[in-house]
């Protein structure tokens, strides 16, 4: 009978023993599926944080772009406009007039005002009063290039003679490619591409079909 009791017991603290056994693998299988929901969870902030981290440093990058031609406008652009000066305000009066006039809509004068840089003077070559709409970026993207096209496109619905200027310190193949179909001037890293601005200046030319006299100034 103790014999039988004995064995009884023995199943018994077995059978515990595996329920418990159970019972941590369990556990432990439910922290493990906790940690890698929380790991999860640890590589997709990390990747976001990056991803912001990398925007911003884009955007330093641009910012610091825009500061540079700001700053050396008249070196960059010297050989082809003189006298060059920012000539926002001025453009922001003609622009003014058009929207007031229908011209244009309050949409594309907001637009054209948000240039990175309006650059205004004297074509060196005719004298023409000439604006160069410039959008500068780090990296010069497909956008930048439309945007420089399209700013110079409402400013010459203002009567302005407005040629599209696209500048970086890269610029990839595409963008490139981009910049010669569209008729954008690309400046590399503070250097005009004399082709380009030919093509561009050429292109204006015949889209207002404008002759090489003097017009009014910005």
């Amino acid at each position: 009978a103790e014999a039988a009791e004995d064995r009884k017991r023995i199943r018994e603290e077995m059978a515990r023993g595996f329920a418990e056994a159970a019972e941590d693998r369990k556990r432990i299988r439910e922290e493990m599926a906790r940690g890698f929901a929380e790991a999860a969870e640890d590589r997709k902030r990390i990747w976001e944080e990056i991803k912001t981290l990398k925007k911003d440093v884009r955007d330093l990058k641009g910012d610091a772009r825009e500061v540079f031609y700001r700053q050396r406008a008249a070196g960059i652009f010297g050989r082809w406009v003189r006298r060059g000066a920012d000539v926002t305000n001025e453009v922001a009066d003609r622009l003014q007039e058009a929207l007031d006039s229908g011209r244009i809509s309050e949409e594309e004068y907001l637009h054209a005002l948000a240039s990175d840089l309006l650059w205004g003077g004297k074509l060196r070559t005719t004298g023409k009063p000439v604006v160069l709409v410039v959008e500068a970026s780090w990296r010069v993207e497909a956008p930048d290039v439309e945007r420089a096209q399209k700013r110079a496109a409402i400013l010459r619905k203002a009567k302005l003679f407005a040629l599209p200027v696209a500048a970086g310190r890269d610029w990839p193949d595409e963008a490139l490619q981009l910049a010669q179909e569209m008729g954008v001037a690309i400046v590399q890293d503070g250097q005009m591409d004399v082709e380009s601005w030919e093509n561009t200046l050429k292109r204006v030319r015949q889209e207002t079909e404008e002759p090489k006299d003097n017009g009014d100034e910005p």
